[in-house]
Formats: C-alpha cells, sequence, structure tokens
C-alpha cells in the first residue's frame, strides 16, 4: 500500500507499505512484533500550534498512534523508525531538518526510542515496510537499496 504526503496507512501479516519521495517529508515506521502489524505515517510538516491538517507531525502521529493502539497494539512494544527529512532546497526554511525535530518530540513524549533512524543529508529517499517482519528496504536516489 503506497502511503500519500499527510496520511498513513496500518497493515499486517505479508503487506507492504510504502512511501515514495521521501524528500523532506519523514516516513515514520512502526512495528508490532506480537501481532505482525506494522504502521507507516508520512509526516508532510512539522507541528505548528493551531494546526490541524494532519499534513503536520503532531496530527498525524497522534492519529497513526491511536490507531495502532485501537487494533490491539501497545505503545510500549513499538519499534519506531525514521527516514527521510533531507534539506532538498537551498533556502532557509529547512522544512526537512524541523520535520526530524518536530518527529523526535512527538516520539519522544510517547516514552518511545527511535530503534533506527536515516535522516538528513540531500538525497530522497523511498521505502518499503515489510508488515510480517518490520524490515525496513531504503533507496536513496541514486545510491541503490539499502535493508534496516
Amino acid at each position: 500500500m503506497n502511503v500519500k504526503m499527510g496520511d498513513y496507512e496500518i497493515g499486517q501479516d505479508n503487506q507492504v507499505l510504502t512511501a515514495m519521495g521521501l524528500g523532506s517529508c519523514v516516513g515514520v515506521c512502526l512495528y508490532d512484533q506480537d501481532n505482525q502489524r506494522a504502521g507507516l505515517a508520512h509526516v508532510m510538516l512539522p507541528a505548528e500550534d493551531g494546526e490541524e491538517s494532519s499534513k503536520h507531525a503532531d496530527v498525524l502521529l497522534d492519529s497513526v498512534f491511536t490507531e495502532m493502539k485501537n487494533k490491539g497494539s501497545h505503545l510500549s512494544d513499538l519499534e519506531v523508525k525514521i527516514y527521510g527529512g533531507a534539506s532538498m532546497f537551498d533556502n532557509s526554511f529547512d522544512i526537512g531538518e524541523r520535520n526530524i525535530s518536530s518527529v523526535k518530540e512527538e516520539i519522544s513524549s510517547r516514552g518511545l526510542n527511535i530503534a533506527k533512524e536515516d535522516t538528513g543529508g540531500t538525497k530522497g529517499r523511498a521505502i518499503w515496510l515489510n508488515c510480517k517482519n518490520g524490515n525496513v528496504v531504503v533507496r536513496k536516489s541514486f545510491t541503490g537499496n539499502r535493508k534496516d
């Protein structure tokens, strides 16, 4: 299942969740080993006070964590991996870095740690999350595939 910008998907068993075009966006992968369930959020913008759009990290991550919990996952058992947040444009906004910080803040506020991180830099990424085993395949622009 392809996860579009500002959206998330929950998958299980043999499903694979994908996020293409992670430039300054951040892909947040959640994995519940006991239930072979995974969630993938495609964060487009950092958290911003007063914003209620799912494009923002706080709103989107609250939604994916809530749905994982509602489906029977214990948040304390989730493995968290994050990818993306590249500096894609030469400007002062640095959305990629702000997305990374915002995502980390949301994860930390839930008492969770990040098991794997591949963020920053200047190359976009695409990721594939295997719901059965939590493995993530990462493709960076112009560099090939790597399995985490």
